[in-house]
C-alpha cells in the first residue's frame, strides 16, 4: 500500500518538477540581473516565461 502511494505521488511530481525548477532559475535569473541593471531584469524575466510557455505548452 505504501509503495503504491510514493508511486503515485512521484508520478505526478515527474511531471511537474522540470516546470519548477525553470520557475526557480527564472526567478533566480531575474532577481540577479536587476540586481546589475533593472531593464536588463525585465528582460531576462520576459525571456524566462517565454521559455516556461514553451516547455508547458510546446510540443
Amino acid at each position: 500500500m505504501g509503495n503504491t502511494l510514493i508511486t503515485r505521488w512521484q508520478g505526478k511530481l515527474s511531471h511537474r518538477m522540470p516546470v519548477v525548477l525553470d520557475i526557480g532559475a527564472a526567478m533566480l535569473l531575474s532577481e540577479g540581473a536587476n540586481l546589475i541593471y533593472a531593464p536588463a531584469g525585465w528582460i531576462t524575466a520576459g525571456f524566462a516565461l517565454i521559455v516556461i510557455n514553451w516547455r508547458i505548452y510546446g510540443d
